[in-house]
């Protein structure tokens, strides 16, 4: 996966195409995705700003900057944003994977796998945490862990 096909794979979610998001038109139909696409090719492929800013159309890096800001203040305002951006991340992540790895090869795998699901946690832990905590104890359930107060939440 290329950070162009991040911008593809954002653009197909909305439906719309690469031209949309990496375009000039401020219309929040566009304005969203486009934003959220650059946080994810920030959070995916470490590029710095600049050179996010340049994959879209020549922008600033402070336009990039307000636009991360932008998405981390409206994951905290909605569910679905926040659903769409995990799902994005884990596919992003997930895209390059061969079907047939050497044993370095599935460790690096298993250590990006790790890296996206760490990611997508705290995201949620740190905008939802009514939420992040309700997943928790559901999964704790789910494996025989039940948490009391008086070991800590050990069991």
């Amino acid at each position: 996966m290329t950070p162009e096909g991040a911008i593809a794979m954002v653009a197909s979610t909305w439906g719309m195409t690469s031209q949309h998001l990496v375009g000039s038109n401020k219309a929040r139909r566009y304005v969203v995705p486009r934003s959220v696409a650059m946080v994810l090719i920030r959070d995916c492929f470490s590029l710095s700003l600049s050179k996010i800013g340049s994959l879209f159309g020549g922008r600033d890096h402070s336009t990039v900057r307000a636009a991360i800001i932008r998405v981390e203040r409206l994951v905290g305002q909605d569910d679905n944003l926040a659903d769409r951006i995990i799902q994005l991340r884990a596919s992003i992540d997930l895209a390059g994977i061969d079907l047939a790895p050497s044993p370095d090869q599935a460790r690096a795998m298993a250590m990006a796998i790790s890296r996206a699901v760490r990611a997508s946690l705290v995201a949620v832990a740190m905008t939802q945490p009514e939420r992040f905590l309700a997943a928790v104890g559901e999964l704790c359930g789910a494996i025989g862990i039940h948490p009391s107060p008086e070991d800590g939440g050990r069991s």
